[in-house]
């Protein structure tokens, strides 16, 4: 990271990372980052391990690692010390560290610090893509090729993190706000503060799902919602669908909207700004300045891509999804063309088999979203012994709508727009829908755990 950023050009004075508590200045970033270097000499060269928080000293400590030529593994904030610790061992870390105080990391006991197994010397950034123990996916990048789609010509802005700094995602605002010297700003899970915080500190650029742009138009204030002062939304990390790039459009008129299609292991594949849903066909047309090529085979998006990782980690699980011989790499993504569009229909992970028939959640959900005074809704499979799996339906209501109302509505809607296997047969209103810690809601029936935001 301290290669990837430059460190000088910015005034100390100026803001760097904001949570609601604190503040780190540039000035403040640099000084941690100095002590980090010193404290954490022996992490020289060797893999290690970073139990990462959104904070500026985070931010600090990831300077200091990479000046050290250390190859760093992120690791979710809430990961408990003996998941953290068998991770380690798991991949042969030299150490975990961990927030020991507001500004200072320490190691955490029980990783056996394997000293003898160095890293590359070149500072590989390491992203864990499933599971907290044992040897997950762990998808290997530099910090030059994560900062390779940075935009650097707009100058420096504030940009709001609804991703956590562990993921694919995270990291890209993370280095989006402070590659040009910028300010990061790092909201709670409440809605209210999210859009407080956001006013507060100016901030322009909001990158997120479509499920957390959901979230926040249904649980913040409009009053609160109406101070914010954003030149671009972001999307991404989930099929975009025009009613979300709708909604979007009419709370925050002139803000400039943009889906994003990228994946830990492709990086940055591709951006669309015209406000509708999926991206243009003449995007399979020819390779993009950015060296990315797209293919649909099958009904399947497939990808080659120079912003990729580098590898998988060779102490990680393998991958189901390798390169071709031609490097196309399947996403999972199942993609149909009509026209001059190519519209994402959901993943090939989530489909569900009802008595031997395919039903896609995303597209049921579309269906629904349609119905006045529905809000959010999230579709998944409930087992059965006579068909396999029947569709279930969460909706959330906007507010005042009644309730038989909008049941009848969407029962309605169902039997007008969709085949018999495809309509809910369990279907319930809810408060809330739950999000995974990625701000992804779950189409497969799983439960997400915590909500997150």
């Amino acid at each position: 990271m301290r290669r990837a950023i430059d460190w000088g050009a910015v005034e100390d004075a100026r803001p760097a990372v904001v949570t609601a508590a604190r503040t780190w200045t540039w000035g403040a970033l640099r000084a941690l980052a100095a002590t980090q270097t010193a404290r954490h000499a022996d992490c020289r060269g060797r893999r290690v391990g970073v139990v990462l928080p959104a904070t500026g000293a985070a931010v600090a400590l990831l300077s200091a690692l990479d000046d050290l030529a250390a190859d760093v593994f992120l690791i979710a904030a809430d990961t408990d010390d003996g998941a953290a610790a068998a991770l380690g061992r798991a991949l042969g870390l030299a150490a975990v560290l961990r927030p020991a105080d507001d500004d200072a990391f320490a190691p955490i006991a029980g990783v056996d610090g394997d000293l003898a197994l160095a890293g590359g010397g070149d500072g590989a950034v390491t992203i864990l893509t499933s599971g907290t123990t044992g040897a997950p996916k762990a998808a290997r990048h530099g910090w030059a090729t994560l900062a390779r789609p940075v935009r650097r010509g707009g100058g420096a802005g504030t940009w709001l993190l609804s991703y956590r700094p562990h993921l694919y995602a995270g990291l890209q605002v993370l280095l989006q706000a402070l590659v040009p010297g910028g300010t990061l700003v790092v909201p709670g899970r409440d809605a209210h503060e999210v859009a407080r915080l956001a006013a507060a500190h100016g901030v322009q650029f909001a990158s997120a799902t479509p499920s957390w742009w959901r979230w926040l138009l249904l649980f913040a204030e409009p009053a609160e919602l109406a101070r914010l002062e954003l030149r671009q939304i972001t999307l991404g990390g989930e099929a975009v669908d025009q009613e979300i790039l709708d909604r979007l459009a009419a709370r925050f008129p002139g803000t400039r909207l943009v889906h994003i299609y990228a994946t830990t292991e492709l990086g940055r594949c591709f951006s669309v700004t015209d406000g509708r849903a999926g991206f243009p066909r003449r995007f399979l047309d020819a390779p993009s300045t950015d060296g990315v090529e797209l293919a649909v085979r099958d009904g399947e998006l497939f990808v080659r891509s120079a912003n990729a990782m580098r590898a998988y980690d060779p102490r990680s699980a393998p991958s189901s999804a390798s390169p071709g011989a031609d490097g196309f790499v399947p996403t999972g993504d199942l993609v149909s063309v009509a026209g001059d569009r190519c519209l994402f229909i959901g993943r090939a992970a989530e489909l569900l088999n009802v008595g031997g028939n395919k039903v896609q959640p995303l597209a049921v959900e579309q269906v629904v979203l349609g119905v006045p005074g529905v809000a959010d809704v999230r579709v998944y499979g409930k087992r059965s012994s006579l068909v396999g799996q029947l569709v279930a339906c969460d909706v959330v209501l906007a507010a005042g709508a009644a309730r038989e109302t909008a049941l009848a509505a969407i029962t309605a809607r169902c039997v007008e727009r969709l085949q018999p296997h495809e309509r809910p047969r369990f279907l319930q209103v809810v408060p809330r829908i739950e999000l995974t810690a990625a701000g992804k809601k779950t189409r497969n029936g799983a439960d997400p755990g915590p909500s997150r935001p």
